[in-house]
């Protein structure tokens, strides 16, 4: 929704430079938000199964020879459906795959007009995409996590909620950012940190999007066994320089705020009185790197409490909290762990590039998408 505030918020605190000439208004002007779509996710999870079956696998056809266009026709929209596969055996965190995709590089980003960039800045941002779902599945053998996003201009059916009313929260989750605590790669690197036996301050993100009704406060609820909470997010940029409450807005919680596999809900509140809920029926819940809660999705909570009081201001931290230091001393990591492919309908192409299988990762890399 607003690239540059993108890169200043979700890129440059993680020592990505050339900013100034990555997803630039010359080549890309702001579009709407992409939006979840189920059948996409389905498609996109049944591939990244296929590929991370294998001990050698990572291709658009089918592990057993079957060819893209087969594999997809009985998933696709529209004949504009467009993928991308990457996998990655040093971190399965949401944000940094992304951020490796836009930048094409291990810090030092690529220009827009680089003719190695690839298609993936043009996917994200193409005003002929509306949709996206992102599958990843974890090979423990491989130690590989494989991503599958595949992409399309029209709506997939069936949509399971298309009647659960307003959609404006487009998307919303939890995230670590780069502390994350599955990594297992080595300490001196920014990017990553040893496994640890203590939680992390979590940030959540909301992205809202509606042409028509401006907000009164979003709100994140978490359920914990023992006690609840109730927080207004704070609105981290917007979509059009503040025109509107369409934008993203977070909130990050220190260590002693959350338990892991503690319930969560958000909820808008127009102006003029308007309620919209995310998700629309259900909970989601703080998943971590214990992977320990059974799916990060209930339908059902059995802790809730209608009693949801404030939180203290000392439960919370800036945006983003100084955990992770030096991130300027340490820039060429990660060269040639990571693996890209980019699919359009029609066109294919490869490259490589420098540098679980859980339900939270694969909404975290469908919002991201939307922040941009």
């Amino acid at each position: 929704m607003n690239p540059s505030q993108y890169k200043e918020n979700f890129m440059k605190p993680y020592g990505f430079t050339n900013l100034e000439n990555v997803i630039t208004s010359k080549y890309y002007e702001p579009v709407t938000p992409l939006q979840f779509n189920e059948r996409l996710y389905d498609m996109a999870q049944s591939h990244s199964i296929d590929m991370s079956a294998s001990d050698d696998c990572f291709t658009f056809e089918n592990c057993n020879g079957t060819s893209f266009y087969d594999r997809i026709d009985d998933w696709k929209c529209d004949e504009n459906t467009q993928e991308h596969i990457y996998k990655t055996s040093t971190s399965n965190n949401g944000l940094k795959a992304i951020n490796r995709l836009v930048c094409r590089s291990s810090s030092k980003c690529l220009n827009d007009d680089a003719p190695d960039v690839g298609d993936f800045r043009d996917r994200i941002m193409g005003k002929d995409i509306n949709y996206s779902g992102t599958g990843i599945v974890y090979n423990q053998t491989l130690s590989t996590w494989f991503y599958t996003m595949d992409f399309t201009l029209t709506s997939c059916t069936p949509q399971n909620d298309l009647a659960s009313g307003d959609k404006s929260i487009i998307s919303a989750s939890h995230t670590f950012k780069y502390g994350d605590l599955n990594s297992t790669s080595s300490s001196s690197s920014p990017f990553y940190q040893q496994p640890q036996q203590q939680q992390l301050p979590i940030t959540f993100i909301a992205n809202y999007f509606n042409s028509s009704n401006s907000l009164d406060g979003l709100y994140l609820y978490v359920i914990s066994k023992n006690s609840n909470l109730k927080v207004m997010l704070n609105k981290l940029y917007s979509s059009d320089n503040g025109k509107s409450s369409n934008g993203v807005y977070s909130i990050t919680l220190n260590e002693n705020s959350y338990r892991s596999c503690d319930y969560y809900y958000f909820q808008a509140i127009t102006i003029s009185g308007k309620i919209q809920r995310y998700p629309t029926k259900g909970f989601l819940k703080i998943v971590d790197y214990k992977q320990s809660c059974d799916g990060a999705w209930s339908e059902t909570s059995t802790t809730f409490s209608p009693s949801l009081p404030s939180l203290p201001q000392s439960h919370f931290y800036n945006f983003f909290p100084n955990f992770i230091n030096n991130l300027e001393s340490n820039k060429e990591v990660e060269i040639n762990n990571d693996k890209s492919i980019n699919h359009n309908y029609y066109i294919t192409s490869n490259t490589t590039f420098l540098n679980i299988s859980t339900f939270l990762i694969i909404i975290l890399i469908s919002f991201i998408l939307l922040l941009i």
